[in-house]
């Protein structure tokens, strides 16, 4: 089965040579020395290395150029002291601004390990039962359809076991009984955050900075943009190093907003290793395995990855680890910490392939650092492709040959590529597609899956691929076509039915498409949460946050197709006479989300 990611995605080149090898580090001797003493007294090896810069200095900046990755800043803990700071590569590839220690980076989910602490400390005075239902806090109204969140606590939120997807619209559904199971969920967090500023009448920026930032004199860690971060702010990139600018809209979120440095992070992480504060109780409970990490047909998890009040848990030879990864558009980051020999090692990137470095780069910490051989449970769950990987090489030389040659010389090295030795030529082909979309090469696209129809007629999936990459290209009667070809193989095939269901009302539009008044145009003008609708000489115009903005094309007088995406589409709903109240978004795929109109 080939899977496409369809959603729109930035063009640009791969990242510039410009500007390679840039590095900053910052290593204090004493603290160095008196950490590794530490180490050696815990009976741990010491490294090879004269110190751990030795090893990470050299490498890192090879490994990140490698990947592809622009900048990079990490931490390493010995002993229960910050033993070395790193920074490397630039901030930002448009303007070639080095990385260095102060460089703002978004901390993605790691933001979530803040926010446990949080909680926890306002659960040891008192302030919050993590084990009484949040519902008794705080009446949800995005799951006010849902009888059974009423079972959802504190506790399940911070272990991901609420049963809530890890995003949603603006109604929830639960997707098992709280509890019942682990199911990673941002917005379990975004409720306890919102439960906490409830019972506090305080904002969760204004908690964290109480109860972490200000007693740590973190001064470079905030909850949301600030004003002092102009000009040391890392812009994301995609993963061919094309930079996406910086976030500045950024609000408070309990699940992935903060800004931090890997300085500030590796000091909050010295004090949680050192009892963080806490009564020793509520630390235990929370380094206590409590849900089994939810296996996959590749990976049996058991006995080895569970999650506690806020932290990944892993079992290995290297011992009991604590551990998080971050994700966010353009940011890629990971934190691995050892309790018992209080040693850790935290990393950020501002980079879409900054967790492909990832196995790479513990290994070299590992070594350096002189810890025992670990197996790396949680990365191999996580499962981000890595950099040296062959498929990824092979991919990326595709789309430089439709980059620079054209239709036929992508095609060439496609054909060559996919009879290499060692290479799937399924996975080739979805991995090339997915890499020609982040690129804006559509004929590409459509060029690849021609050619797998070609090898594979009688392959449905192939002929599904197609058709919705032909959507999206504007062809909509060979997308019809595409379907049909589908259809006659498997004629009770929904995929391909819904397709072409979808696919007839942007047909029809084209010869004759739906005049609809200004006035009523007027009415659908807004802000709708993260969605935003703007009129300009007749024409709405549609963007979310981040993302450009693109026309809306009628296909009804309430329905719209956004010109940039042939899978996605809007439904403008209104509760009674006059402006719109929400917007539906609505899928290929079946699926559907909602955003209500700002007040």
């Amino acid at each position: 089965m080939i899977e496409i990611c369809l959603d729109p995605c930035r063009a640009g080149s791969s990242l510039l040579s410009r500007v390679r090898g840039v590095a900053v580090t910052v290593i204090t001797a004493s603290m160095l020395l008196a950490a590794r003493a530490s180490v050696a007294g815990q009976g741990q090896a010491p490294s090879r290395w004269p110190a751990p810069a030795s090893v990470l200095d050299y490498e890192i900046p090879r490994l990140i150029e490698a990947a592809d990755v622009p900048g990079f800043s990490g931490a390493l803990v010995l002993g229960g002291e910050v033993a070395w700071i790193g920074a490397f590569g630039v901030a930002d590839t448009d303007s070639g601004t080095p990385a260095t220690p102060e460089t703002i980076f978004q901390a993605a989910s790691l933001t979530k390990q803040l926010t446990a602490y949080t909680a926890l400390r306002l659960a040891d005075r008192g302030v919050i039962d993590l084990d009484r239902p949040l519902a008794e806090y705080l009446p949800y109204e995005r799951l006010a359809h849902e009888d059974r969140y009423g079972r959802i606590t504190g506790s399940m939120a911070l272990s991901h076991s609420t049963g809530l997807p890890n995003w949603g619209g603006d109604r929830l559904t639960l997707d098992f009984d709280p509890g019942a199971g682990f199911q990673y969920s941002g917005e379990g967090y975004v409720y306890l955050q919102k439960a906490l500023e409830a019972l506090t009448g305080k904002g969760l920026d204004e908690l964290v900075r109480e109860e972490i930032l200000d007693p740590l004199g973190l001064e470079d860690s905030w909850m949301a943009w600030r004003a002092s971060f102009e000009g040391r702010t890392a812009a994301r990139h995609d993963e061919w190093g094309e930079s996406g600018g910086v976030s500045t809209g950024v609000e408070v979120n309990a699940a992935w907003s903060l800004l931090t440095t890997a300085r500030d992070y590796a000091r909050f992480i010295v004090h949680l290793l050192d009892g963080g504060g806490l009564a020793p109780a509520t630390m235990a409970r929370a380094l206590e395995p409590r849900v089994q990490v939810a296996s996959n047909p590749a990976l049996d998890t058991t006995g080895r990855l569970y999650w506690g009040l806020g932290w990944g848990i892993q079992t290995g030879s290297g011992g009991r680890a604590i551990w998080q990864w971050g994700h966010n558009d353009g940011f890629r980051g990971y934190l691995i910490a050892y309790p018992e020999r209080k040693g850790a090692f935290i990393y950020f990137t501002n980079g879409d392939n900054g967790l492909s470095i990832a196995p790479r780069l513990l290994e070299l910490v590992g070594e350096s650092a002189g810890w025992p051989a670990d197996e790396h449970w949680a990365l191999d769950w996580l499962d981000y492709e890595r950099y040296d990987d062959p498929m990824r090489e092979a991919a990326r030389d595709v789309v430089e040959g439709f980059r620079a040659g054209g239709i036929d010389a992508g095609l060439a090295r496609y054909d060559a590529a996919r009879t290499a030795p060692g290479i799937d030529p399924e996975l080739l082909a979805a991995r090339t597609v997915n890499a020609l979309g982040s690129r804006g090469i559509a004929e590409g696209q459509v060029a690849i899956l021609e050619r797998n129809v070609e090898l594979h007629p009688g392959s449905v999936e192939a002929w599904i691929a197609l058709a919705e990459i032909l959507i999206g290209a504007g062809r909509y009667a060979d997308a019809i076509a595409g379907f049909e070809s589908a259809s006659r193989l498997d004629p009770g095939n929904a995929r391909a039915s819904r397709g072409r269901a979808w696919v007839e009302p942007l047909l029809a539009a084209v010869d004759d498409r739906p005049a609809i008044p200004t006035d009523v145009l007027e009415r659908y003008v807004g802000d709708y949460g993260p969605r935003h609708v703007t009129l300009e000489d007749g024409v709405l115009y549609y963007r979310r946050d981040d993302n450009p903005r693109t026309r809306l094309r009628p296909l009804s007088k309430d329905t719209f197709q956004p010109e940039s995406s042939g899978t996605f589409r809007i439904r403008f709903m209104a509760d009674g006479p006059g402006a719109a109240s929400r917007i539906v978004g609505l899928y290929l795929d079946g699926n559907r989300d909602e955003s209500t109109r700002d007040p």
